[in-house]
């Protein structure tokens, strides 16, 4: 057995022992409450995640990335026994591991060479990602890799030091995968911004103006329902707060990202009026372009106009996938969506653990991409959650309030859907038919 103690650096690292055998190595970790650390509840489930070379645990206050010294295939499972969180994982290859080099941090990229490199290493999820927010970011900004050579077991990355997608990956769902959601497969040679463009077009020829007059005119009700019904768990604030030209938040790309699936998950939720059912992962993947698409979003224009952007895109799926085609409806949801991000850390998480529990619920029912979804974005999002501050949220919840007060049907559907019109002579008929 080996441990440390990160306490002594004044970070929320908590001090953990490991332990091994043959075919897994079992972390525990000590999460002891601090006097300050209210916002965090003791009974929150903890997330855990490790694939490749990469491990983290999130749980209160504490966050424990790990650089493994081999490739792991995953977790097998996770106990709570008082403050210790003890998680199994699944090592590649069988075999005993030197201890000694697990250490806290962010995986460094492996050289050609290494002898620790193999032919069946695993993804190196992190190490990716840090590269590419490194290329793009300014030498004040960028993130120390951990050392192999030279670092040691007191070098921990605090939470809040962590790339903003450090563990967050576009969906890798391949071609041969089973699915009924998923559109677009994994293809390494297609950007973000052709994946967003093919996306657009499909929505497109999904497209259907009868239905939507249908839920315009909503002859049964159904439609009404769901925008009369009241989500009592959440609190509804009437006055969001107001930003400045110079107040911007800086936005990252999971930002937007989370847009997207919170409005997936609120669509959902208001459409069954606070219900789940067992087409609500499907509903959630198909709202959710990102997914569906195998693309982040990237973060082009001012922090207002991304947002709108983000908010446009929920908007299209809400208007083109699910069974309520409805613009009242997509404008309650984001709403909702801003309710949501304005109560704050807690309120995310949870809508973050619905969201993965839908979606390991269609995995379990047999598609590939749900099961894929939740590895690659929704549990690493759960977890790069945790490091945001919540005025971070205050301010995109203002973001998204001035952006569902401010974009127009014009926006969202063009020439081609030309909603106002569409209503217009929806208005007109439902006229004639009361007189």
């Amino acid at each position: 057995m080996t441990s440390f103690d990160g306490s002594a650096n004044g970070i929320a690292t908590p001090r953990f022992a490991l332990q091994q055998n043959e075919d897994s190595m079992t972390i525990t970790a000590w999460c002891t409450p601090s006097a300050d650390s209210s916002n965090h509840s003791a009974d929150k489930e903890p997330r855990a995640i490790a694939e490749g070379r990469t491990f983290g645990l999130v749980h209160r206050a504490y966050y424990l990335p790990l650089v493994l010294p081999l490739p792991c295939k995953g977790v097998r499972h996770y106990s709570v026994s008082g403050d210790a969180v003890t998680v199994t994982i699944d090592k590649a290859s069988a075999g005993l591991w030197n201890l000694e080099e697990v250490v806290p941090g962010i995986a460094p990229e492996l050289h050609v060479g290494s002898t620790q490199r193999q032919a069946n290493d695993g993804p190196d999820v992190i190490s990716d990602a840090v590269s590419r927010a490194n290329e793009s970011a300014s030498s004040d900004h960028r993130l120390a890799l951990v050392d192999e050579e030279s670092t040691t077991s007191a070098d921990c990355v605090p939470v809040e030091q962590l790339p903003s997608d450090s563990l967050v990956r576009a969906p890798r769902v391949l071609a041969e995968a089973r699915s009924q959601v998923h559109e677009q497969p994994w293809d390494e040679d297609r950007d973000a911004n052709r994946r967003s463009e093919e996306a657009e077009k499909r929505e497109d020829e999904c497209w259907n103006e009868d239905w939507y007059l249908d839920n315009y005119a909503d002859e049964a009700g159904e439609v009404a329902a769901c925008l009369a019904w009241q989500p009592s768990h959440l609190v509804m604030e009437s006055h969001p707060l107001a930003l400045s030209r110079d107040d911007q938040p800086q936005l990252d790309p999971l930002h937007l990202l989370l847009i997207e699936l919170l409005f997936a998950q609120c669509y959902d939720e208001r459409s069954n009026q606070g219900d789940t059912s067992v087409e609500s992962g499907w509903t959630i993947s198909v709202l959710c372009r990102s997914l569906v698409a195998s693309y982040l979003p990237r973060e082009t224009d001012s922090s207002e106009q991304c947002v709108t952007a983000a908010l446009r895109v929920s908007f299209r799926r809400a208007l083109t996938k699910p069974l309520y085609r409805s613009w009242s409806l997509a404008t309650v949801v984001a709403h909702d969506v801003r309710t949501i991000l304005g109560a704050g850390s807690s309120s995310i998480r949870t809508r973050l653990q619905l969201i993965r529990d839908c979606l390991e619920e269609g995995a379990a029912g047999g598609d590939d991409a749900m099961e894929i979804y939740v590895k690659d974005v929704v549990g690493p999002l759960a977890m790069w959650h945790e490091s945001q501050p919540q005025e971070s949220y205050e301010r995109l919840a203002a973001l998204v309030h001035k952006a569902s007060e401010e974009l127009t049907r014009s926006d969202v559907g063009g020439p081609l859907w030309d909603l106002d019109t569409l209503e217009r002579a929806a208005d007109e008929v439902l006229a004639e038919e009361e007189q």
